[in-house]
């Protein structure tokens, strides 16, 4: 019989997704859209006059989140603007309430991730208590894995909680 310790978790071939890892906690900058308005109305030469002369490079590397301060009526087209001038060197953009907009990107942040290091294989999601990491984060991963993984858990590797299995057919 041999002493030696063996660490089964190390040799398994579960793959963990560390959600501090897959998901870094991204700079996120709110830009008012009242802030290109004329007195708090949007007029289309005003509107597209400051966004010409609008710092854009101060979003580099970025998220942003458009949000309206006012219940001001505001076309769609200007959102639409926005995002195309910001497209060019921010991360990405979110429209949301400013209180929201950590949990915002976080989702998009999901729907980007390559999960091709995990298809076909028993997968466990490494829980955190970060704030901007709600339900809606876990809900929204789960159902990006379901359809790829081969099993699906939460917690650590030493000590999972089953999430998913396929159905035997």
């Amino acid at each position: 019989m041999s002493d030696e310790i063996v660490n089964r978790v190390a040799q398994s071939k579960l793959i963990t997704l560390d959600i501090d890892d897959i998901l870094p906690v991204p700079e996120i900058v709110n830009l008012d859209l009242l802030s290109f308005s004329d007195a708090g109305l949007l007029r289309e030469k005003h509107f597209r006059e400051q966004v010409k002369f609008h710092d854009w490079s101060s979003y580099a590397n970025k998220w942003v989140n458009v949000y309206l301060s006012d219940d001001a009526i505001v076309p769609l087209w200007a959102y639409m603007v926005i995002a195309s001038e910001i497209s060019s060197t921010a991360l990405g953009v979110v429209q949301t309430d400013p209180d929201k907009a950590a949990s915002a990107v976080v989702l998009k942040q999901i729907e980007r991730l390559d999960l091709s290091a995990v298809v076909d294989k028993p997968t466990v999601v490494k829980g955190c208590n970060r704030p901007d990491v709600g339900p809606d984060a876990y809900m929204a991963l789960t159902e990006r894995l379901t359809p790829i993984v081969k099993t699906l858990m939460f917690g650590e590797a030493c000590s999972t909680v089953p999430v998913y299995k396929p159905k035997k057919k």
